[in-house]
């Protein structure tokens, strides 16, 4: 998984924290009434499940059973197919309570595998040139 869904990881990463920068200090009132905000965060999970959809179910294992790939797939697709049909109250608990946890989970990973990724120091001395 390392260089193949970096890229993955990184975009899901970014929207992570554009969701949760935006959610923060609003309540759901506030998030329910504003629908700037409120399409924002919609749009923002879009992408986070369009990025979701296309990591392989076996990369997806590398992962805990903790990230709900499966309902930020499916918000999603009701986002990209049926806007009408979109609950707010999901949105809002997709971002206030999952997308935190996704974030921590996301972070760890790529910290993993930036450890994989780092060269390693030489077991042994160069040889000396004269």
């Amino acid at each position: 998984m390392q260089d193949r869904h970096w890229n993955f990881i990184s975009h899901m990463i970014k929207y992570c924290r554009i969701i949760i920068k935006a959610t923060q200090s609003k309540t759901w009132e506030q998030f329910e009434e504003d629908i700037i905000l409120n399409m924002a965060v919609v749009y923002a999970i879009l992408n986070l499940g369009e990025l979701m959809k296309n990591v392989a179910e076996t990369d997806k294992s590398a992962f805990s059973n903790n990230i709900p790939w499966k309902d930020i797939v499916r918000f999603r697709n009701v986002a990209a197919h049926g806007y009408e049909n979109i609950q707010l109250p999901l949105a809002w608990n997709m971002a206030t309570k999952q997308i935190p946890q996704l974030l921590t989970e996301l972070q760890q990973k790529a910290a993993e595998l930036a450890k994989q990724t780092e060269p390693t120091e030489p077991t042994e001395n160069p040889p000396k040139t004269s």
